[in-house]
């Protein structure tokens, strides 16, 4: 496996392959650098699910499962999995629904101070988690990862 290329020229690739999805998936996994493909389970993400396991089908898939989805989203993950014979990781905050509702009340508001500490735990903190686990990236893509989630933030 090669070094990653901190130098990859994103604006040409960009140009080149911004408009076809598949060869940006073939071009992504060519890089012959450890991938994963996150995935939320909306409708559209089938599409990109079916193009990451036509090119690589052992790609770990990892789904950040906050347990506030919905029953359709819960049966089309399943569904979606069994029919592509995904690799699938599950990554749960470590407090259930349930646990965090009880002691911490509703879901607060994106206005509510609390709001940022929800985000961490049912979103960030497993993200991380499940990036350490399943990733395994180099020092590099560390570097790049914590850049990228900060803006985020």
């Amino acid at each position: 496996m090669r070094a990653f290329d901190m130098n990859i020229d994103l604006a040409r690739i960009n140009s080149e392959l911004g408009r076809n999805a598949e060869g940006l998936v073939d071009w992504a996994i060519g890089l012959g650098q450890p991938a994963i493909v996150t995935t939320n389970f909306r409708p559209f993400e089938a599409v990109i699910l079916h193009m990451v396991a036509r090119a690589k089908p052992d790609v770990p898939v990892v789904w950040m499962d906050n347990g506030y989805n919905t029953e359709a989203t819960y049966r089309f993950a399943d569904e979606v999995t069994k029919l592509l014979g995904l690799d699938l990781h599950i990554y749960l905050p470590r407090r259930s629904r349930a646990h965090r509702e009880a002691v911490e009340g509703p879901t607060p508001a994106l206005d509510d101070p609390r709001h940022a500490a929800f985000t961490e735990e049912v979103k960030l903190e497993p993200f991380a988690r499940a990036l350490r686990e399943t990733a395994r990236p180099t020092p590099a893509q560390r570097d790049l990862i914590r850049g990228s989630s900060c803006r985020r933030r």
